[in-house]
C-alpha cells in the first residue's frame, strides 16, 4: 500500500513538471501583444500613414512636413525659429483648408446639376402621368363603350353591326394602348449645347462651370494607395460593368452615347432614362470627390500626432 502510495505521488509530481513545461511552451510560441502605435509605426514615414503621406504628396507639402520635422528635433529655439515653425504649421494648415474648399467647390455644382436634373425629370414625369392617365379615361370610353354597345347590339337578329362595332373597340384598344406605352418614356426636353461635370471625366472640352479644382482632378487620376488603377478608370469600368456606358467609347454610337450624357451634342433631346443615368453618373462622382475628406483628416491627424 506505501509502495502504491509512492508511485502515485511519482507520477502526480511528474505530470505537474510536463504540465507546466507545456504551458512554458505554449506560451513562447504565442507572440506578446502590440499596442496599435507600435503595429504602425513600420508603416510611417516622418509620422505620415501611406494614406496620409499620399495626399500630402498630392498637395506638395512634404518639404513643408519636412521642414517642421527638423524644427521639432532642434532641442530649443530661439524667437525667429519659434515664429518660423509657426509660420511653417500656418501654410499647411492654409493648403489643407484651400484643398477642403476645393472639394466643397466641386462637390456643390455636382449638387447643382443633380438639382436641375431632378426638375428637369420631375417635369417629365408629370407630363407621363398625366399622359398614362388621360390614357386610361379614353381607353374606358372608347374601347370599353364601344364593346358595350356592340355588346348590345348582339341581341339584334343583324350581328353585322355587332361585329363591326367590336373590331372598332379592338382597334381602338389597340391604337390607345400603343400610345400609352409611347408616352411611358414621358417624351424629351431639349437643352443647349453645355458641358457639364462628366464632360471632363471623358476628356471633353469644359467650361470655368463644369472644371475641376487642379487638385481635386488630380485626386480622380491618381490611383489610392495599394492600387493599380486610377480613381478614374476605375470608375468607368464600372459604368461599362453596368452598361451606363459601352465598353468602347470611341465608335459613333459609344460617342453619341458620351455626349448625350455629357451635354455636348447640339440641340440634344434628353428623356428620363437620360436624366436617370447623368444622375447616377454624378453621384457617383461626388461620392468618390468625397472620399478627399477622409484622406485629408487621416493627414491632419497624423500631423497633430507627429507635430503638436
Amino acid at each position: 500500500m506505501f509502495t502504491i502510495a509512492i508511485a502515485l505521488k511519482k507520477s502526480l509530481v511528474l505530470s505537474a513538471l510536463l504540465a507546466l513545461f507545456c504551458t512554458e511552451a505554449l506560451a513562447a510560441s504565442i507572440p506578446p501583444p502590440v499596442s496599435r502605435a507600435t503595429a504602425g509605426s513600420s508603416e510611417r514615414e516622418n509620422g505620415l500613414s501611406p494614406t496620409a503621406r499620399d495626399i500630402a504628396e498630392q498637395l506638395g507639402i512634404i518639404p513643408l512636413l519636412l521642414k517642421v520635422e527638423q524644427y521639432g528635433a532642434m532641442a530649443e529655439l530661439d524667437t525667429k525659429g519659434e515664429i518660423d515653425r509657426l509660420k511653417l504649421k500656418q501654410t499647411l494648415s492654409m493648403k489643407v483648408a484651400v484643398a477642403t474648399l476645393q472639394v466643397r467647390d466641386a462637390t456643390a455644382r455636382i449638387e447643382r446639376e443633380l438639382a436641375y436634373i431632378n426638375r428637369l425629370s420631375g417635369v417629365l414625369e408629370d407630363r407621363r402621368d398625366k399622359a398614362i392617365k388621360l390614357n386610361s379615361i379614353e381607353n374606358v370610353v372608347a374601347s370599353g363603350g364601344i364593346s358595350e354597345i356592340g355588346n348590345s347590339r348582339s341581341f339584334a337578329a343583324n350581328q353585322v353591326t355587332n361585329n363591326v362595332l367590336q373590331l372598332v373597340a379592338g382597334g381602338a384598344t389597340i391604337g390607345l394602348g400603343s400610345w400609352a406605352l409611347k408616352q411611358q418614356s414621358g417624351g424629351a426636353h431639349r437643352l443647349p449645347a453645355k458641358p457639364n461635370m462628366l464632360a471632363e471625366v471623358f476628356n471633353i472640352q469644359t467650361d470655368a462651370d463644369s472644371k475641376y479644382p487642379d487638385f481635386v482632378w488630380t485626386y480622380l487620376n491618381r490611383a489610392p494607395v495599394g492600387g493599380t488603377k486610377t480613381r478614374l478608370q476605375a470608375m468607368l469600368e464600372r459604368w461599362q460593368q453596368f452598361k451606363v456606358i459601352p465598353r468602347n467609347i470611341n465608335t459613333p454610337e459609344g460617342r453619341r452615347r458620351v455626349a448625350v450624357l455629357t451635354n455636348t451634342i447640339p440641340n440634344g433631346k434628353a428623356n428620363i432614362e437620360v436624366f436617370a443615368d447623368r444622375s447616377d453618373m454624378l453621384v457617383d462622382l461626388r461620392s468618390e470627390i468625397f472620399q478627399i475628406d477622409r484622406d485629408l483628416l487621416d493627414l491632419m491627424t497624423c500631423l497633430q500626432e507627429a507635430y503638436q
